[in-house]
């Protein structure tokens, strides 16, 4: 059983990691050729434009790498939920470079891989809690990321249009 669960971890490893390695490059090529004032525009319905996207994945980005930090430090940890309704109001976002916030969040994502990438195969199997998630794994976690990063990385096609 150990070898198909280390089989698992090198499996997550090897795809997770490039995935999230890969998301500020292909955000770089969502907003090549956009104007800054195209990037600052809300869809046309009111919705989030790519800089409100930009700006919600960056300040995720900080709560992603704490709580991948907590699941290594700690056995089991119970991880706060966060409330992230009013970030937007809270952290301007939209008064924001988009570049440089791509810059930001291309600079937090090499820290996050750089610590995942230097964990051991059974890290991955590392629980903690969260709201109603007990036994919630880091490769859960980080699969989750891996899926708030497609959805944020459409929604800015998207807006682009």
């Amino acid at each position: 059983m150990a070898d198909a669960s280390a089989g698992l971890n090198r499996s997550l490893d090897a795809e997770l990691i490039p995935d999230l390695a890969a998301v500020p490059d292909e955000l770089a090529r969502l907003l090549a050729g956009h104007a800054i004032e195209a990037l600052k525009r809300p869809t046309s319905d009111g919705g989030w434009g790519a800089i409100e996207n930009l700006g919600h994945l960056s300040d995720w980005e900080e709560v992603f790498h704490s709580r991948v930090q907590a699941v290594i430090d700690k056995d089991e940890p119970r991880l706060p939920e966060i409330d992230d309704q009013l970030w937007e109001i809270e952290h301007e976002y939209r008064a924001q470079d988009p570049f440089k916030v791509l810059d930001q969040l291309r600079g937090q994502r090499r820290q996050l891989v750089a610590l995942l990438a230097a964990l051991p195969g059974d890290a991955w199997g590392r629980k903690s809690q969260i709201g109603t998630r007990p036994g919630w794994t880091l490769a859960q976690m980080v699969e989750d990321i891996r899926r708030h990063d497609a959805e944020h990385a459409r929604a800015i096609a998207e807006a682009l249009g």
